[in-house]
């Protein structure tokens, strides 16, 4: 497989461009084609999702673009990253656990999902909670799997309570 493949600026621009015009089957080309053609998938999430994901997010602060816009656009790309899934779920298993979740309050999911994602595709066991996950739950899920890691992805620093604080550092 040749892992030179990479998003250069034209790919990305236009990628963005289709992403912010809400053009759901055009990104979805252009992702397949990066995958088709055996593009890293580190870079993959880097060069593409994340970097997209952090423009949209400033077009917003800016009042560029509306949440609708912002909310489409985090829709689309997380619906993107099923389609790195065959690549990712197939690497060998390490027998290590990490659980990502998301705080109470906090709906920005997409950059936790990524982070499981690079986990399993290190082969470790990626437990993705999702968004607002009460801390009581939270923290009885991490009984149970008992993990190597921890992590907490959270937008706003203010999202984070004191029981979810608490839970964590116990």
């Amino acid at each position: 497989m040749d892992k030179d493949i990479r998003v250069d600026e034209i790919i990305y621009q236009e990628y963005l461009k289709a992403l912010l015009a809400g053009k759901r089957m055009e990104c979805r080309d252009i992702v397949q084609n990066l995958i088709d053609g055996s593009i890293d998938i580190k870079k993959l999430y880097s060069d593409l999702f994340q970097r997209s994901m952090y423009t949209v997010g400033e077009l917003w602060e800016n009042n560029k673009i509306t949440v609708a816009h912002e909310h489409l656009a985090t829709a689309i790309t997380e619906s993107l990253l099923n389609l790195a899934y065959p690549a990712i779920f197939a690497s060998q298993h390490t027998g290590r656990k990490a659980i990502i979740s998301c705080s109470v309050n906090e709906y920005h999911q997409v950059g936790g999902k990524m982070v499981a994602d690079i986990f399993e595709l290190n082969g470790w066991e990626g437990h993705f909670l999702g968004a607002n996950t009460p801390a009581e739950d939270m923290a009885r899920f991490i009984q149970e799997v008992n993990p190597d890691v921890v992590g907490l992805s959270l937008s706003i620093l203010s999202n984070i309570d004191n029981r979810t604080f608490r839970i964590w550092i116990c």
